[in-house]
């Protein structure tokens, strides 16, 4: 004997009759009710097909006869596709290429059939396309891909929103934002204020006065932005013995006595230099005259 009936119908409900179909096929006898409430979720978990099967004793003729029943439980759409947590956060090389993927969390409904997580949606944006495939088990899979060139100094993170849905009816869905921050690369070179600066000194200007101070930028993040300050190898050597910068402020100081009757100007060449581990790849040149 089989039936079915919808999960979640009240305690009570009637889901068939036993007596009236027994009689149908000349068998007959009391039946006590069935009740309970009925879950899919909790008795088939992950199955398209949920049953419940039960052995009916019953007397006819005074010979005890044993009926199988089986109850088919069909699915409502009484559960929305849900993530693990409200944010996700991922991150990614401003280098990364193009058609890179990125895995997403998974979301999960227990409902089953179309009733189940059936595809994902991402939010308009020019970076990012969604790619839905299919893992093993059959679960679906959510992947970023990026298909527009990266730069962390012009955005460095993008939030974006994942919705999960199901093909119910009315069709079902959950949401999370998913955070790309943006990783830096050693992409920019450094770069003075001011790359042709003029100072005037009195010849008599003593040892160790701080003459200028450079200032270099770059807008890389961490170590990458991070700048040296170091006279240039295209200083001629007669020059450098009378000019000292220091390496982390950039303050140009006067290391021997100037004498306006030897030479009256000098052109000192700087670089900063990238203090971190690609501080050799990137540099930037400053002439700065002094005159007297």
């Amino acid at each position: 004997m089989q039936y079915r009936v919808w999960e979640e119908q009240p305690a009570g409900t009637q889901v068939g009759r036993l007596v009236d179909d027994l009689r149908q096929r000349d068998e007959g006898g009391p039946l006590e009710d069935f009740q309970g409430r009925l879950d899919r979720e909790e008795l088939c978990r992950g199955s398209d097909l949920c049953e419940v099967a039960f052995s009916v004793l019953y007397r006819k003729s005074g010979v005890v006869n044993c009926l199988r029943v089986r109850v088919e439980v069909m699915d409502q759409n009484d559960h929305s596709p849900s993530f693990p947590s409200s944010v996700q956060e991922v991150e990614i090389s401003e280098t990364a290429g193009l058609r890179m993927r990125i895995p997403l969390d998974r979301a999960v409904d227990p409902d089953a059939g179309p009733n189940g997580l059936q595809t994902y949606s991402l939010s308009v944006n020019q970076h990012f396309a969604l790619d839905v495939t299919v893992a093993p088990g059959g679960t679906k899979q959510a992947e970023l891909v990026v298909i527009k060139e990266l730069d962390r100094e012009v955005q460095d993170s993008f939030d974006l929103t994942l919705v999960a849905w199901d093909k119910g009816n009315p069709p079902r869905s959950g949401s999370t934002l998913v955070r790309v921050n943006i990783q830096d690369s050693n992409d920019n070179s450094p770069a003075f204020e001011d790359s042709t600066p003029t100072v005037e000194l009195p010849e008599d200007t003593a040892r160790g006065t701080t003459i200028i101070n450079l200032k270099a930028t770059d807008p890389d993040q961490g170590a990458n932005g991070e700048v040296e300050y170091s006279l240039s190898k295209h200083t001629r050597s007669e020059v450098q013995k009378f000019f000292f910068v220091d390496p982390q402020t950039g303050a140009v100081s006067l290391k021997a006595q100037l004498d306006y009757e030897l030479q009256a100007s000098y052109e000192v060449m700087y670089r900063p230099v990238i203090a971190g581990p690609m501080r050799s790849q990137r540099t930037a040149n400053c002439m700065s005259s002094s005159e007297m």
